[in-house]
């Protein structure tokens, strides 16, 4: 049910509408800021959305490279509580088993690399049920941790014999 509300002159004269943000100083609609509650007299953030979302990547992508373990041990982590997994791992294991090749295929891999590149580093468990635990981790290429993500080796099996056959036994 909508209901008319009433707002006296004096009541509107008082509410805001517009706010300067404190980053890059425009004066933007009272809707550019994200609503806050009980810190500021108007309860909107002083900094536009535009200018937070850029704080936030700038930061991301400053700890994306001057920290990757860490930033890698905290995704992994929460992935963890998401699904009821068991995790102990820290970012000082994930540097102590890194060496910048992809323990399946032996390929160099990126820690840096674009989420989308093959060679891009992920960490593989060994036995996926373990969890994210010390000692059933390693480092491997996006590429092969994708294809032995949801196989078994007799699903490996399968597919080198059907490649042997259809390229002949090589």
């Amino acid at each position: 049910m909508i209901t008319n509300l009433l707002v006296s002159d004096d009541l509107k004269k008082r509410m805001v509408t517009t706010r300067v943000c404190k980053a890059c100083l425009r004066e933007l609609d009272i809707l550019c800021f994200s609503r806050r509650t009980g810190r500021t007299p108007d309860s909107f953030h002083w900094v536009c959305r535009t200018c937070a979302t850029e704080k936030h990547m700038t930061h991301y992508r400053v700890v994306k490279e001057q920290k990757p373990f860490v930033l890698r041990c905290y995704a992994i982590k929460a992935k963890c509580n998401q699904f009821d997994l068991p995790f102990d791992l820290t970012p000082d294991y994930l540097k102590s088993i890194w060496t910048g090749f992809c323990a399946i295929s032996g390929q160099e891999i990126y820690l840096q690399a674009d989420r989308s590149d093959p060679f891009h580093a992920e960490l593989d468990r060994t036995f996926p049920h373990r969890g994210y635990i010390k000692g059933n981790v390693v480092w491997a290429s996006r590429k092969f941790n994708g294809l032995k993500r949801d196989a078994t080796l007799e699903d490996f099996r399968c597919l080198i014999k059907y490649l042997a056959k259809a390229y002949g036994d090589v």
